[in-house]
């Protein structure tokens, strides 16, 4: 929680129930129609209903606050709402004095309004019409729109008597029901219990990253016509400015292909200049994420380590789920679906966009094919399945844009979807799919996103492929005239043979794509062979001579911290059963349940005594061990963390050695993130105390593993050592 809001609301923190206020604060900006549009109270009231079924919040308390929240933003909107009537009446009374004055013609009435404005005001209007009072409840489930709901009753004058009956119930309907609907997710999340700490992780984190690109879809879609507006009238504005004329009559010819290019009436002007410049743009994205993967840049260390963080959390749900969502970015899913829907626009006559269709998906297969040929970058050895080309770029993710996406385009452009879902559709089925890749570790992260690359530039060649057949088909265009709509965007009557041909084809489409998913298989890649233990007499020797690192690290291979714990053991029950004795808990992983404890045990200051620890690197892989010890303040803004990693190496007793680093979090940066104190040995010494007052291990000696420096952690929280390393082992 961010510490200025600790200043602003302490006796509500001293009591936890800040949420409580925070989520009625939500839903009422969502109420509010001039801050509806950005505040996502929908998601906050399912949230707190997840946390109301974890036993964190009490449901029937939350409902009382999200009804007061709703309450009083409809109120503001309402009362927004007869000022502007008010403001109204008055302009059509001077109207009335001054024939002269149209009120209905200020020229600054809807000026800057954003279209997205218009749109909500435009359905929560036709939702008045349409359904009266009962609006105010439908308009609750709809984000944005409620606010303007509330704004529009009070435009078409209904009664405050009314609008208040009506405001409380539809409230009230919202609260129980979206707090209801996030309980039962609680739930089903609860019930999966155990079995779902392995992926939950991971599911979370998919579906956050969704939630975001829906959301910036949305915002950017939302926001285009005005930008584009804005745009339109910054262009206007330069080419009348006397300066710029005059220099225009002194340069004709340039100053004509300027216009041409800036042209925003026809495509071949304003529109393809902004897709050229997006094709530079991306070829130079892809040519330095090249470069970096040939250099071994940095970003080849997040490769690794993030397939190794991957491996270690694979989870065969996960796995199936993935296979999936691969098998549908697969050639002949793709080619089966191209095939399809090409037949298909052909028969209602949109044949202009199939050639673009189809050269953008064979442009984009060819060049991965050689760029892979050309890069050679060997396969993750981690992945699921056996794959027999390179790695570099990935295939699928640039068939998920060139070809999946592109088939959403033209989806669109024929006019069979809206702008809507079709945006949030392609961005959907491009993400999965280039996510499957890099959670079966079939690519690693840098070649999914040097694929995506891949595939826009050549979406981008297909839709200037479009348009220019399209146009051609259009015929001449006069000079000085809009540009005409291209054929394929017409809609052309379809007797009743042809409406069943399509939706026959259709059917027939989705059914052999459906079958192709199903039935996707591969080879299975074997697991990784076990590494022979190496046998190591010399521990201090081991690490300066370099063979074992030093530091761990995070997950760009950026140096973390120092490893400052070395403990012999023969297993890991072993190790773990005597951090337990020392009073140290192993932490969980991560799972829905704990994950929402432990959120919340972070902003309220209240236990949390096995709470998941963030991984850590070492070698190139994550950290096989977590443990923490509570504080005296039983919290989780101070805890004590160790994490260890089992290495390769066996003393000649047979003893298995473990590295590993311990910190002291104090306290949470900005109430989340973990900041360690700066004191790493002290914490190191109260670790080795601890397990050597068990009695179950014994300090054998202290060597230096680093010198003795002060630095700071990749996220800038700032530490200093001795550079000493504790070397634990069993008492002889």
């Amino acid at each position: 929680m961010p510490t200025s809001l600790d200043q602003i609301l302490p006796s509500l923190q001293s009591l936890g129930l800040w949420s409580y206020w925070i989520v009625a604060l939500v839903t009422l900006l969502e109420a509010f129609v001039l801050t509806g549009l950005f505040v996502p109270g929908t998601l906050a009231v399912l949230a707190a209903g997840i946390l109301a079924q974890q036993g964190v919040i009490d449901f029937f308390d939350m409902a009382w606050f999200v009804v007061l929240g709703s309450v009083l933003g409809a109120e503001a909107s309402y009362h927004l709402g007869r000022l502007a009537a008010r403001g109204m009446e008055r302009r059509a009374a001077r109207a009335a004095t001054n024939p002269g004055t149209d009120p209905g013609s200020d020229p600054g009435a809807d000026a800057g309004t954003p279209a997205s404005q218009s749109r909500h005001r435009d359905r929560a209007a036709a939702l008045l019409t349409r359904f009266g009072g009962f609006a105010m409840v439908l308009g609750r489930f709809l984000g944005p729109v409620s606010g303007f709901v509330s704004f529009s009753a009070a435009l078409s004058g209904m009664t405050r008597r009314r609008f208040w009956w009506w405001n409380l119930a539809s409230a009230a309907a919202q609260a129980l029901a979206l707090l209801s609907t996030g309980y039962f997710f609680g739930d089903v999340l609860n019930m999966l219990g155990g079995a779902a700490t392995r992926i939950a992780i991971f599911v979370l984190a998919m579906l956050a990253a969704l939630a975001l690109l829906w959301f910036l879809v949305s915002r950017i879609r939302r926001a285009l016509p005005f930008v584009i507006s804005l745009a339109g009238s910054i262009v206007r504005a330069v080419r009348e400015n006397p300066d710029v004329v005059a220099w225009a009559g002194r340069h004709p010819r340039l100053s004509r292909l300027l216009g041409r290019r800036l042209d925003p009436t026809r495509f071949q002007g304003l529109p393809a200049t902004l897709l050229g410049g997006a094709l530079v743009y991306f070829l130079v994205l892809f040519v330095g994420l090249a470069l970096d993967v040939q250099l071994g840049g940095r970003i080849v260390a997040a490769d690794q380590r993030l397939a190794s963080l991957l491996y270690a959390f694979r989870d065969d749900r996960l796995v199936r789920f993935f296979t999936t969502m691969t098998a549908l970015g697969d050639k002949k899913t793709v080619i089966t679906l191209m095939t399809g829907l090409s037949v298909i626009l052909w028969i209602t006559r949109h044949r202009q966009v199939v050639a673009g269709l189809w050269a953008g998906a064979a442009g984009s297969a060819a060049s991965v094919a050689l760029l892979k040929t050309f890069f050679a970058r060997p396969r993750p050895e981690l992945g699921v399945f056996t794959e027999t080309s390179f790695s570099f770029p990935s295939g699928h993710a640039a068939g998920s844009v060139a070809s999946l996406a592109m088939m959403v385009y033209v989806l669109w452009r024929v006019g069979w979807l809206k702008a809507p879902s079709a945006s949030l559709l392609a961005v959907t089925v491009v993400f999965l799919v280039g996510l499957s890749r890099i959670y079966l570790v079939e690519h690693y992260l840098s070649d999914v996103l040097a694929g995506y690359l891949a595939g826009a530039m050549w979406s981008i060649g297909a839709i200037w492929l479009i348009h220019w057949k399209s146009a051609r088909a259009a015929g001449p265009t006069p000079a000085n005239a809009p540009e005409p709509s291209p054929p394929s965007t017409a809609p052309v009557p379809a007797g009743t043979g042809q409406r069943a041909a399509v939706a026959l084809l259709a059917a027939a489409t989705l059914a052999g794509a459906v079958a192709l998913v199903a039935t996707y298989t591969r080879v299975r890649n074997p697991p990784p062979a076990a590494v022979a233990p190496e046998v190591v007499a010399d521990i201090p020797g081991l690490f300066a001579s370099g063979a074992a690192p030093a530091m761990s690290q995070s997950i760009t291979g950026v140096a973390q911290a120092p490893i400052s714990l070395v403990i012999l053991a023969d297993s890991d029950q072993a190790l773990v059963q005597a951090m337990a004795r020392a009073g140290w808990r192993r932490a969980q992983r991560p799972g829905p349940g704990n994950i929402a404890r432990t959120a919340w045990a972070a902003l309220t200051r209240s236990p949390e005594a096995d709470a998941p620890v963030t991984p850590a690197f070492w070698n190139g892989a994550p950290n096989d061990l977590g443990f923490e010890k509570p504080t005296s303040e039983h919290g989780l803004r101070r805890r004590h963390h160790a994490r260890l990693w089992k290495t390769r190496y066996r003393t000649p007793a047979g003893a298995r050695i473990y590295v590993g680093t311990a910190s002291l979090d104090d306290p949470l940066k900005w109430g989340l993130a973990g900041h360690i104190a700066p004191d790493i040995d002290a914490e190191r010494d109260r670790l080795v105390v601890d397990l050597v007052a068990t009695g179950a291990l014994a300090l054998r000696q202290r060597f230096a593993m680093i010198w003795p420096r002060i630095s700071e952690t990749p996220t800038g929280d700032a530490w200093f050592t001795d550079g000493q390393s504790a070397l634990l082992a069993p008492p002889r």
